[in-house]
């Protein structure tokens, strides 16, 4: 049997997690979390290395210098974010537009970032 649940009525924006939250929807959203984690890793892995042997094998002007520097910066926010993903702790949305679904506040919701729980 599956239950479905609506995240906005769970928590509300702006509120600590609640004391007692289901523990199989936290362990469901850290699981989910982990194998997005590790799918995203893989590739993301393989990118950067291929644009470090670029970068070390391909004489450059500013310009080209200046993509490469933009891609790994971007690659290094994706391995942040799969830092988070694996630190899930407790379930906190996101405000989020009217026209957009819930969204968990990766940062809030994870342990060891600047504001550790």
């Amino acid at each position: 049997m599956t239950t479905e649940w609506d995240p906005r009525k769970m928590i509300p924006v702006g509120s600590e997690t609640p004391e007692g939250e289901p523990s199989e929807i936290l362990h469901s959203v850290a699981a989910l979390a982990a194998m997005v984690s590790h799918e995203i890793n893989n590739p993301l892995m393989a990118i950067v290395a291929n644009l470090e042997l670029l970068g070390a094998t391909q004489t450059r002007d500013d310009y080209g210098s200046a993509r490469l520097g933009a891609a790994l910066a971007a690659a290094a926010r994706i391995k942040e974010t799969i830092r988070r993903l694996a630190r899930i702790t407790r379930l906190q949305l996101a405000a989020a537009g009217p026209n957009l679904p819930p969204m968990l506040d990766l940062e809030r919701s994870s342990s060891g970032t600047n504001g550790d729980h």
